[in-house]
């Protein structure tokens, strides 16, 4: 981590580092899932589609709390 007051980097201790393997990260939905596999692009548009589900329901939610106010 760069320290810019003292202008010098550090180095993380190791009990800072996070714990486990890839293998274990790989294995980590092992038997938990239906089987389907997906691209890293499937998984970001999966994520931006619920991103924009909660935004526009926040969006919703919030109009309604208004509309009680007045």
């Amino acid at each position: 981590m760069f320290d810019p007051m003292k202008g010098r980097s550090s180095v993380r201790r190791a009990a800072d580092a996070p714990e486990g393997s890839w293998g274990d990260l790989r294995n980590f939905f092992a038997g938990k899932t239906n089987g389907v596999r997906l691209s890293i692009e499937e998984i970001n548009d999966a994520i931006a589609d619920a991103g924009a589900a909660a935004g526009t329901a926040g969006l919703v939610d919030g109009a309604q709390k208004a509309r009680r106010k007045q």
